[in-house]
C-alpha cells in the first residue's frame, strides 16, 4: 500500500528514500557554507595559548545555523527565542534579562533570519533559517 505525498502515490521505501536524499542535500550545503565561512573570515579557527602545561583557547565567534521546525511557523522571533531558548525554571528578573538579552542580540545583528539582520516582530515563515552568533 503506498502514500499519498504532494498529490503523487508513492510507496513508503520511495519516500524515505526521498526524505534522506533532501536531508543528504541540507547537510551538504550546510557543510559547503561552513567551509566558505572559515575562507570568508565570518569564522576562524581558534587561537590557543599554553600556560603551565593547560592549553587555554583565545575568545572566538560561532554560528550556530538551523532551519525552522514546523511548531516555531507564526511566532515572532523574540517570542521564539523566549520560549525555545529558556529553560522553565527561569522566572522573575532573570527571565527579564534574558528578554532584554534576546532583544538587544536582535538589534546587533547577532540572530538572523536567512542570514540578514531581523526585528524582533518578525514572523517565522516555514523556509527560513534561523542563525545565532555566539562568542
Amino acid at each position: 500500500m503506498g502514500y499519498h505525498v504532494f498529490n503523487q502515490s508513492i510507496e513508503p521505501q520511495q519516500h524515505v528514500s526521498k526524505c534522506k536524499r533532501k536531508m543528504q542535500g541540507r547537510i551538504a550545503k550546510r557543510k559547503e557554507q561552513a567551509a566558505q565561512d572559515l575562507v570568508d573570515g565570518k569564522t576562524k579557527v581558534p587561537d590557543y595559548i599554553v600556560k603551565e602545561g593547560l592549553r587555554y583557547v583565545e575568545k572566538y565567534t560561532y554560528v550556530f545555523r538551523t532551519f525552522v521546525k514546523g511548531r516555531w511557523v507564526g511566532q515572532k522571533v523574540i517570542d521564539l527565542m523566549i520560549k525555545e531558548f529558556i529553560s522553565n525554571g527561569d522566572e522573575g528578573m532573570r527571565l527579564f534579562l534574558f528578554v532584554e538579552y534576546y532583544r538587544r542580540a536582535i538589534e546587533e545583528g547577532r540572530i538572523q533570519i536567512n542570514g540578514l539582520p531581523t526585528t524582533p516582530e518578525y514572523v517565522i515563515q516555514m523556509p527560513d533559517e534561523l542563525s545565532i552568533k555566539k562568542y
